[in-house]
């Protein structure tokens, strides 16, 4: 599919938010930390950017017009099953946080909010996720395929879907068969 695991000297984040001003923050804030920035208005717009391909990492608003964050984040996590995820949002009630994780937000950070911890959330996001190879690895045992670049498991030719932390386990009992 689309999502390619982060380079080591960035990696290439979608930031989703009705509100431009904050769209341009986090895109001076990320760029200015190596990390190249895609932007989408709406939900609609953010989930036809991910299928396009090349994003290693979302965050993304809750509410927005079109499709609120809680529905994209869903469908995201539906096709794209390991791309981080960061739901960035003005509802910062317990429950409000309880359903953003629930619905496959990899974390949640509500608004107002420090760039410093954004930023350091979404390292920990990138790092967690982004394998122990150089991505070029292809591992194969038997009828199973590990393509580590890619995060992507087949079984038969057929893609798998795992959830980041059993894509993470396969892969290390895969370097250590």
């Amino acid at each position: 599919r689309g999502y390619h695991r982060p380079m080591a000297t960035g990696g290439h984040i979608l930031v989703a938010d009705d509100e431009r001003n904050l769209r341009k923050l986090l895109r001076n804030v990320l760029e200015g930390s190596g990390y190249t920035v895609a932007e989408a208005a709406n939900g609609v717009e953010a989930l036809d950017q991910v299928r396009a391909g090349g994003i290693d990492l979302v965050i993304l608003d809750q509410m927005m017009p079109e499709m609120n964050g809680l529905d994209a984040c869903r469908r995201i996590r539906d096709e794209y099953p390991t791309l981080p995820v960061i739901m960035l949002t003005a509802k910062g009630e317990e429950v409000d946080r309880i359903v953003g994780l629930e619905m496959g937000a990899d974390d949640y950070l509500p608004k107002p909010f420090e760039p410093r911890e954004l930023l350091a959330r979404l390292r920990a996001l990138l790092r967690r996720t982004g394998a122990q190879t150089d991505g070029d690895d292809i591992w194969r045992f038997g009828r199973l395929e590990i393509d580590a670049g890619l995060r992507q498991v087949r079984l038969d030719g057929k893609p798998c879907e795992l959830t980041s932390y059993q894509f993470d386990l396969l892969t290390v009992l895969a370097q250590h068969p």
